[in-house]
């Protein structure tokens, strides 16, 4: 797992942008490197930016006993962070649709009453524009009294829901989504297909959590599984011929997955992900495009059914179904009336 962890930061090392003069990446390292760092963060950037990871990056980069070269990814302190047992990082997740105030209080109590090993501290709250007002305000004593050496990392979506008092105690830094070549090069580089690093990629999905945070759920998202994702990405391949093609029972056969909770909510959002970069791909490849697929294994596939349609019309009104489907799931509407809707939608002629 330390090789991983290891292989892991270097991929961010290198990634690009990392040495531009102001960029987020730029300062973290720079801050790494002199040993100097803020008592507070607040890191900001989009449903698919870095921020989170960046995030992780510092922490281990703050807790790391290799100074020349943080984080190495190799000492017994990144190796216990690669495990999630390092006993100086505590990281809180949205409890449902909100981080509430009993866990900013039993954060606060953590760093009061137990014992650390090191005196390098860090917390992570990760959403932290999910925050209820009373946990916002109670973690503005903590904000403002740190106890020496430690160090507390926000992460946000929206800089704007985040209470003003909490902005203005932190150091904030903006993080854009990688671009897709980085990612996939990230992902190959740890071995991943090339088919799968490319989905990986187009989808904005980076390794920010695999592993040992798979059980974790922040903000309704699972953090990436790899093999959960490769099986639900196999499945859709496989499933959407049938839909096309009006063979065997295919909303039977989702309902099967989905009804019986073989995949948890956020698992059945990657299905529909998966779903819209096919119609994608049958578009780009009906508009002689096929060079830009993602699916690089299944072009013959993607060619049987580009000529299926015939026009890119269909596919185009396939991928709005599907993009609808997701918007619906998100906004917690009825999964099996969402799906049954989308699925007799995509079957008719």
């Amino acid at each position: 797992m330390g090789n991983d962890n290891e292989g892991r930061w270097t991929a961010v090392n290198d990634r690009d942008g990392a040495e531009q003069s102001g960029g987020g990446w730029f300062q973290l390292r720079r801050w790494l490197r002199r040993g100097e760092w803020a008592h507070a963060y607040l890191f900001v950037g989009p449903e698919t930016g870095d921020q989170d990871q960046a995030a992780e990056y510092l922490a281990s980069g703050i807790l790391c006993e290799d100074r020349a070269n943080p984080p190495c990814g190799s000492c017994p302190s990144c190796r216990r962070l690669a495990h999630g047992n390092h006993p100086g990082l505590v990281q809180v997740y949205p409890d449902g649709q909100s981080i509430k105030i009993d866990q900013l209080r039993e954060l606060q109590r953590f760093f009061s009453l137990r014992a650390i090993e090191r005196e390098n501290r860090v917390y992570i709250i990760h959403g932290a524009d999910r925050m209820t007002p009373e946990a916002a305000n109670s973690l503005l004593k903590f904000l403002e009294e740190p106890a020496p050496g430690t160090v507390g990392i926000l992460t946000a979506k929206r800089l704007e829901g985040v209470l003003a008092t909490v902005r203005s105690r932190c150091q904030v830094l903006r993080f854009s989504a990688p671009r897709p070549e980085v990612l996939y090069r990230e992902w190959t580089s740890r071995g991943v297909g090339e088919e799968m690093a490319r989905l990986f990629a187009y989808l904005g999905l980076s390794d920010s959590g695999s592993g040992e945070d798979a059980d974790k759920e922040a903000d309704g998202e699972n953090p990436l599984d790899i093999a959960v994702f490769a099986d639900i990405a196999g499945w859709v391949v496989e499933w959407v011929q049938a839909v096309e093609e009006h063979k065997g029972k295919p909303l039977l056969e989702l309902f099967s997955r989905v009804g019986r909770g073989q995949w948890s909510a956020p698992e059945c959002l990657w299905l529909l992900d998966v779903l819209a970069c096919w119609y994608r791909d049958v578009l780009y490849t009906s508009l002689g495009l096929s060079d830009q697929v993602v699916f690089i294994d299944h072009r013959r596939e993607l060619s049987s059914q580009a000529a299926r349609h015939g026009s890119i019309a269909p596919l185009v009104e396939r991928m709005g179904e599907v993009i609808d489907a997701k918007r619906r799931l998100q906004a917690h509407a009825n999964p099996q009336l969402t799906l049954e809707r989308m699925v007799l939608r995509l079957q008719e002629e």
